[in-house]
């Protein structure tokens, strides 16, 4: 009885160290900044025109997309320059803001 006693008890010690071995893997590889593989100009498109690629630019693409908004010009809503605006573009525009993107970055 001892001996299946100790084997149960080695076995949740060895699946606790497995389990935070793996967890902390798993939190490492989503910590890791992956940059975008996007090539950007000097000349980013500033969609509310203040001057700072921001949150606000990413809102006034998501309303645009989500038809509560109409822009003036299209192109200051593309902000990777692809031709399409699209959800990805207020995701760039949150990048900038966090300083994981900055101008004439690739």
């Amino acid at each position: 009885m001892c001996g299946i006693f100790f084997k149960e008890e080695f076995t949740m010690k060895v699946n606790k160290k497995l389990t935070v071995f793996l967890l902390s893997g798993v939190m490492a590889v989503m910590s890791c900044s992956i940059a975008p593989t996007f090539a950007v100009s000097d000349s980013v498109p500033d969609p509310d025109g203040d001057g700072v690629i921001g949150i606000n630019d990413a809102v006034m693409i998501l309303q645009y997309l989500n038809g509560k908004f109409e822009p003036t010009d299209l192109d200051e809503l593309d902000i990777d320059g692809n031709g399409v605006i699209s959800p990805m573009d207020a995701y760039y525009a949150q990048l900038y803001e966090s300083g994981w993107l900055t101008k004439g970055d690739t």
